[in-house]
């Protein structure tokens, strides 16, 4: 194992994608997350991406916080993910964004457990406490069976992309997956605040649960 162990790189398989559409299996992992409606400017999803940042760096430097995790190694923080979805579960493109319902989500490593999560809580609302962990969640989600496309340019011309999959799973008999959990998926592979929009990349992910 490396000194510090980066997601992105150990697991290659689940962080990249091609400019196509590909499918891809995806196995239970754990996360942090927070849910809701992005809202206008979408201000209740940025401040859900701060708090399970904040609640994601605790857990990292859990053993300089004086907790001792079983199993722990140090790590690099995964990218943020994203599930978005509209009243009727679906991603519904033609509703304004700001009445999209959101999930946004940090991987956690194996050895994090529910406990673990507890006591990043606590520690989240002592240093932060114009932060509200109450919605916030540790789960494990499996993602299973699902077809993806790397996205690159700005998130508001991923409409072209997701049609490139749709067309896809056409082609190939395929019938979308879409579920109280399983929804619309994002991988943001850089930083949207420090890359050119034209250069951003996302993995953009769409379930599948059986060929017809």
């Amino acid at each position: 194992m490396p000194a510090v162990f980066d997601f992105v790189k150990v697991e290659k398989e689940y962080y990249t994608a091609r400019a196509e559409p590909e499918e891809i299996m995806v196995p239970p992992m754990k996360f942090i997350m927070a849910q809701g409606m992005c809202g206008t400017g979408n201000k209740k999803y940025h401040v859900g991406v701060e708090t399970v940042y904040a609640l994601a760096t605790i857990i990292r430097d859990s053993k300089k916080g004086g907790r001792r995790i079983p199993g722990y190694f140090e790590y690099k923080i995964p990218p943020l993910e994203s599930y978005f979805w509209g009243d009727l579960g679906r991603r519904e493109l033609k509703i304004p964004r700001h009445k999209w319902l959101f999930c946004c989500m940090l991987r956690q490593p194996d050895f994090v457990e529910e406990a673990d999560f507890a006591w990043a809580r606590e520690a989240c609302a002592r240093t932060y406490p114009e932060l509200d962990t109450a919605k916030v969640r540790f789960w494990t989600y499996t993602e299973g069976y699902s077809v993806q496309i790397l996205h690159t340019g700005p998130r508001s011309r991923e409409t072209a992309s997701i049609k490139k999959i749709k067309a896809y799973m056409d082609a190939h008999r395929m019938r979308e997956g879409w579920h109280p959990v399983r929804k619309h998926h994002e991988i943001y592979l850089n930083d949207a605040a420090k890359t050119d929009p034209e250069k951003l990349k996302t993995i953009l992910r769409l379930p599948v649960i059986m060929r017809y």
